[in-house]
């Protein structure tokens, strides 16, 4: 069964503060202040909860369509994030939409191999944006955090629209918190 996604109303450029914390299975005392993570590169990026899907078929390097799994979601000019097999991204622009044959055209072909069931999703940023760290960090103090600014040039976002903001902290070897806010823009400002 799919999770239901659930959406947070926001005024459009306000700002949002996140707190982040180490994953609960490290076995260290919550009331730690070892579990604070105050080091690391902490970024986001916006992504379009409607447009997510698989691949259906592997692609090889330099292949510019995709099989995917409902190719009808798919615009001419969106903006395409893909994850590819050594676990990186390739963002790129749809260029063709062929809802026949399950394939979305791509403006840059890929680099690295994407094989079935990677992820293809519409992004809306398409670089991460950098968040930094505010305030002392102090367990039980939720006067510290994270945050980063998400312009609205470019974004092409309009009333009602909903988004997912992915943020990501990366702390170290095997560390790594992402966190996802599900949110929809009730408010443009000019």
């Amino acid at each position: 069964m799919a999770q239901e996604l659930i959406f947070t109303d926001i005024p459009f450029g306000t700002d949002k503060f996140v707190r982040l914390k180490d994953p609960e299975d490290t076995g260290v005392d919550e009331t730690d202040a070892n579990r604070l993570l105050v080091s690391g590169v902490a970024s986001f990026k916006v992504y379009d909860p409607n447009v997510d899907v698989v691949m259906t078929a592997f692609a090889g390097i330099a292949a510019d369509s995709l099989a995917v799994s409902n190719a009808g979601l798919f615009s001419i000019g969106q903006r395409v994030e893909i994850l590819m097999d050594d676990g990186g991204f390739h963002n790129t622009t749809i260029d063709s939409v062929d809802t026949s044959a399950g394939r979305i055209g791509i403006a840059a072909a890929i680099t690295v191999g994407a094989d079935i069931d990677n992820r293809v999703r519409r992004i809306f940023v398409t670089a991460s944006v950098a968040m930094s760290l505010f305030g002392t960090p102090k367990v039980g103090d939720k006067t510290w955090g994270y945050r980063g600014v998400l312009s609205a040039t470019g974004l092409h976002l309009i009333l009602n629209q909903k988004i997912i903001v992915e943020m990501i902290l990366n702390a170290g070897t095997g560390l790594q918190v992402i966190e996802n806010l599900c949110l929809k823009v009730v408010e443009k400002c000019e």
